[in-house]
């Protein structure tokens, strides 16, 4: 079998190992997924997904030829013909290559999932162009608990959690992220679904100056001056809390150590859920045993006095497949007294 066929074959057993997901995704009018997971699927360092009409294959190991794309991206084209258009990122270490279109355009800038539209950038220099594919089930999830509620969206991103909670009819939703960039993408997918600007608030601000003081807690400045001149934020608590970290973050008011210090970015979160409210809490980093980050922030709901009635752990969909059903992506649901 050449390298082509032997390619062309892992495709073939990604795509009929879906079939089930990709009618169910169809059922829930979503258009965005990843099609193929080279590390498990049998190539590495190769993710191909699609955005609606857009097909993204990024290289994160070694570049792809432009015959070996011409053939993935036909192959895609007889299975998906709603696929007009075709981005290639070669994210491999130490290349400075951005996305670029390779046939079509970059017009097409709206994703639907679960019903609702999110405004999407293919030419966004991240890994996922303004929504992450295996964040799917958590805005699903934050979505089917958001009727009524006061939600709280941290570290947002593009605010996908907010948008979702909002048009679940979410009493209030605040998205809280330091990327300017990021919540404007968060308002375009507001407006794109019609839902009530005045519910929905975004906050353009670091992290532990807005939640810390929302919580009630002092801020640590790594300057004498303090926080004199700095926007005040009134302590409240809210039905839900979304904490979803990067890795790694540091700024003038804390650092974000999702391996050595969870706990520091977790316990604002857990002072702003309100009692009988609830936390859904992430840590997307592989070296981490699940175990005992449960027992961490369990270890720091008890400290603070906030009892755990329910923890559920969360599941991504099967468009991100493992070896051993251990996920990098850790999720949890918990509900307090």
């Amino acid at each position: 079998m050449t390298e082509i066929h032997a390619m062309i074959n892992h495709l073939e057993q990604a795509f009929d190992k879906r079939a089930l997901f990709l009618a169910q995704m169809q059922q829930q009018q979503t258009d965005c997924y990843r099609l193929f997971h080279g590390s498990v699927e049998g190539i590495m360092g190769l993710t191909i997904d699609r955005y609606a009409s857009n097909l993204l294959i990024q290289s994160f190991h070694t570049p792809i030829s432009p015959q070996t794309l011409i053939d993935i991206y036909t192959f895609y084209f007889q299975h998906k013909p709603e696929i007009k258009n075709v981005f290639y990122h070669n994210r491999a270490k130490g290349t400075k290559q951005s996305r670029q279109c390779i046939v079509g355009d970059a017009k097409s800038t709206v994703i639907t999932e679960n019903g609702i539209r999110y405004f999407s950038d293919m030419r966004h220099a991240g890994q996922d162009p303004l929504l992450f594919l295996d964040f799917r089930h958590a805005r699903r999830l934050i979505k089917s608990i958001s009727q009524h509620k006061t939600v709280l969206n941290t570290f947002s991103f593009s605010c996908g959690i907010g948008i979702a909670a909002a048009s679940a009819g979410a009493s209030k939703v605040v998205n809280v992220d330091f990327a300017i960039s990021a919540l404007d993408a968060g308002k375009k997918s507001l407006l794109e679904n019609q839902l009530d600007t005045e519910k929905t608030q975004f906050i353009h601000e670091d992290y532990f100056l807005a939640i810390r003081q929302m919580a009630g807690l002092s801020i640590p400045v790594r300057q004498k001056r303090g926080i004199k001149g700095l926007k005040q934020y009134p302590k409240q608590d809210f039905d839900i809390v979304v904490l979803d970290p990067p890795r790694w973050a540091k700024s003038k008011f804390g650092t974000v150590d999702l391996v050595r210090d969870y706990n520091s970015v977790f316990k604002p979160a857990l002072l702003t859920t309100r009692p009988g409210g609830q936390l859904f809490c992430t840590n997307n980093v592989a070296q981490v045993d699940q175990q005992q980050w449960i027992d961490g922030i369990s270890r720091c709901c008890e400290k603070n006095k906030r009892p755990i009635t329910d923890l559920k752990l969360i599941s991504v969909d099967e468009d991100f497949p493992t070896f051993d059903d251990n996920h990098p992506l850790k999720q949890a649901l918990i509900t307090f007294a």
